[in-house]
């Protein structure tokens, strides 16, 4: 029998005192048993007293019953029932962004970042401290074989696309861009040689200890003063000019998020006798892969490359 039927047939009638009172408490079974039937949420209105039920959250509403309940005089209290706290907690951390995971991957770069700079400025501080003699030297061999400057500056394209000066010792006599230019003109071969390696195998513009220093890869050594400044790094991609930049396609921009350095892969895999694609694919490959163990084994590689020069494809 429904709660409206229940209601109905206990209507007080004109009887005795004990049917009257009879009716009355088969009454107040019949609305405490409506109460409790169905529970739902609602926003609580003042005026309203606030019942608490295990692993519920009730809220209460005051509703008009849809059934005779003369002589009562009082709305009727209904309550639904909804989820229980934990679900709702369950619901509520599906909808947040995962801030944490976010969070952790920033940290995780910033500390790679800050690990690769503390290197750089370490290993540069030692490397110009410790061979400073062989620097001095070096100059002093340059000033004493050709007249010129002891210094190459030359501008190339770093990190973000940020143009910098970058030092190297002179390996070249002076005039070198007004020679190269008559060869080019001169010699077809030549021209289509520098063009696709930006430099040429047997180059007659390199002085006797520029060709030492481009063997060994002493010519780059000033470079660690780029390093300490921030221009370059240890190790990275090669330092491009700007001409070389349309060669790397739609993978420059990835290439260029990092610093360029002195040393990198392409420096020590074969460096001008790789072709020009292999070059990209070896620069993109670092940027994507790199780490500290890769950057330590690339500078051990690197010390065996300057001690033992031999088929280093440095030229």
């Amino acid at each position: 029998m429904t709660a409206q039927s229940s209601l109905l047939s206990s209507k007080p009638s004109s009887g005795s005192k004990p049917d009257a009172e009879r009716s009355r408490l088969n009454l107040r079974e019949a609305m405490l048993r409506a109460s409790s039937t169905i529970y739902a949420p609602s926003r609580r209105k003042s005026g309203t007293r606030r019942r608490f039920s295990n692993n519920t959250y009730p809220v209460e509403e005051r509703v008009k019953p849809n059934f005779d309940i003369s002589g009562i005089g009082k709305s009727l209290k209904v309550r639904k029932r909804y989820a229980s706290p934990r679900d709702v907690v369950k619901r509520i951390q599906r909808k947040k962004t995962p801030k944490v995971r976010l969070r952790g991957l920033f940290s995780q770069t910033f500390n790679k970042e800050f690990t690769k700079r503390l290197f750089d400025i370490t290993f540069s501080l030692l490397v110009l401290i410790l061979f400073s003699p062989v620097y001095l030297l070096l100059a002093l061999l340059i000033a004493l074989n050709s007249d010129g400057p002891i210094f190459y500056v030359q501008e190339r394209v770093g990190k973000n696309y940020k143009s910098f000066n970058c030092i190297k010792f002179r390996t070249m006599v002076t005039n070198a861009d007004e020679i190269l230019m008559q060869m080019m003109e001169a010699s077809p071969q030549i021209r289509q040689e520098f063009k696709t390696n930006f430099k040429l195998k047997k180059d007659p513009r390199i002085t006797a200890i520029g060709r030492f220093l481009r063997i060994t890869s002493l010519d780059e050594f000033p470079q660690f003063w780029n390093v300490l400044k921030g221009d370059m790094s240890v190790v990275g991609p090669r330092p491009l000019v700007s001409e070389e930049l349309p060669k790397y396609g739609p993978y420059i921009d990835e290439i260029l998020t990092i610093r360029p350095g002195i040393t990198g892969l392409w420096q020590v895999s074969g460096r001008n006798d790789i072709p020009y694609p292999r070059r990209v694919k070896i620069d993109l490959h670092y940027v994507k892969f790199r780490n500290f163990w890769l950057d330590l084994w690339i500078v051990i590689k690197t010390v065996g490359v300057v001690m033992i020069p031999k088929d280093n494809g440095a030229y």
